[in-house]
């Protein structure tokens, strides 16, 4: 889906990433966020015009897969902060690259169907601040879609407290109660975005590597069935 390679010059290590053409909006969604200036975000120095291939300054500290369950619980906190200072710039978003994923395109279009690729995986964690990255999926869509992929493989204690610190962050916005609530509706909607993106991935790089994605395909299936016929399970994260 992409190759990233890390190179030392004389300004510092710089990262190279070459993506598949459908997902090159990246490098201009990361800039948009910057120019914000609302958080930490990937310092982009060149672009390649012709295939979007692009250059970034190394941005040091680990991933959300390292850190402790607090740590990560700060992470949804940041994205929140992401999320409410670019409620209201739906035209600027989609001007940056970033795709309206609306109910329409859920039931007609898949292959315009691509959702934000949050997951500890993509979040930096630095002495002081939070960066997140990899936003080749940014879509303008229902911000509570950012918590599927989250939530996945974690344990059930840790997803309650997930939930809990997400909806803690818009509470000045939105009742707590409110958002748990709302999350039940969206929860197998989100399955089913995730499900799509995996799918459109799948035709993407056609027959010979489709195997590495139909199986996580599959999986999401599973959750959201399982999601649909069960919406009152009192289950935080995935079954």
């Amino acid at each position: 889906m992409s190759a990233v390679l890390r190179t030392p010059t004389d300004r510092g290590d710089l990262y190279l990433k070459a993506v598949l053409p459908r997902l090159a909006r990246e490098p201009d969604i990361t800039r948009y966020l910057a120019s914000l200036r609302i958080a930490p975000f990937s310092t982009i120095t060149a672009i390649s015009p012709g295939d979007r291939w692009w250059l970034a300054e190394d941005f040091g500290g680990v991933d959300g897969w390292t850190v402790s369950a607090e740590q990560r619980r700060a992470c949804l906190t940041q994205l929140v902060m992401v999320q409410k200072e670019t409620i209201h710039r739906r035209d600027e978003l989609i001007a940056a690259g970033c795709v309206p994923l609306t109910p329409a395109s859920l039931a007609d279009d898949v292959g315009s169907t691509l959702a934000r690729d949050f997951h500890p995986g993509n979040v930096i964690v630095r002495d002081d601040e939070i960066l997140l990255h990899d936003w080749s999926f940014a879509t303008v869509t229902n911000p509570l879609f950012d918590l599927a992929s989250w939530l996945l493989d974690t344990s059930e204690p840790d997803a309650a407290s997930y939930l809990d610190a997400y909806f803690a962050a818009w509470a000045d916005t939105v009742a707590p109660e409110r958002m748990r609530s709302a999350w039940h509706v969206a929860k197998p909607l989100a399955a089913m975005v995730e499900m799509m993106k995996l799918i459109e991935l799948a035709d993407i790089v056609g027959p010979d590597h489709d195997f590495n994605w139909l199986p996580m395909t599959y999986g999401w299936g599973r959750r959201l069935l399982n999601a649909a016929t069960h919406p009152d399970l009192t289950i935080n994260g995935w079954r």
